[in-house]
């Protein structure tokens, strides 16, 4: 639903969205006050990047959407339309008052997925971008408490099936267990020129 999403600023003026209801899931029921987030997750916005912001992403798409859809309960995603602009010389994009049904929204999202990674040769699905934001996550350095609390998982071993390790933590971990020196193993200085084998990662 749209009101599932709020925008709102922080003390310091800049504004982000905020996941502030919880819907049922299969691991979260909502009407279980044990299964909520005690935070829900939130996306800051962008200053630097439009184009990369999803709070300029979300005010255009509210923007756009008829004064029908605007409400709490209304579908969060809705179809696309376009008209001719005779003003402009093109045709814009803009919505209408109907809902998108879920497999056109699981093919929007792999054609973006496509498109983001032309040569890529696994197979794509809409959970494929669940599965790359937690292991983006892992490999920055997050740790699982604060991921699960972003993804809705509520067992943090639940991740294990959804991320590998990645080639520089398992060079960290090889260091630290090669060295009596601890601080070998988070110099960012040290680094391996020439590695005996490939390591190649599940898949």
């Amino acid at each position: 639903m749209l009101g599932d999403i709020t925008l709102k600023v922080d003390t310091n003026g800049d504004e982000y969205l905020q996941y502030c209801r919880e819907r049922q899931t299969k691991t979260r029921q909502g009407d279980n006050l044990s299964n909520l987030r005690k935070t829900g997750p939130i996306a800051m916005e962008n200053k630097n990047d439009h184009s990369r912001c999803p709070v300029f992403a979300y005010k255009l798409y509210r923007q756009k959407r008829p004064e029908t859809m605007k409400k709490d309960d209304s579908p969060f995603y809705i179809q696309a339309t376009t008209f001719q602009d005779d003003n402009y010389g093109s045709k814009l994009l803009w919505y209408k008052a109907q809902r998108l049904g879920t497999k056109s929204i699981s093919k929007i999202i792999k054609s973006m997925a496509t498109e983001a990674l032309p040569n890529n040769d696994k197979r794509l699905t809409g959970h494929s971008a669940r599965k790359g934001s937690i292991q983006k996550q892992k490999d920055a350095g997050v740790q699982d408490t604060e991921i699960v609390q972003r993804t809705g998982h509520k067992n943090v071993n639940s991740l294990l099936s959804y991320s590998n390790t990645s080639l520089e933590q398992q060079k960290k971990t090889s260091l630290m267990l090669s060295t009596n020196n601890p601080k070998i193993s988070n110099s960012k200085t040290h680094t391996m020129t020439k590695p005996v084998e490939t390591i190649t990662q599940s898949q």
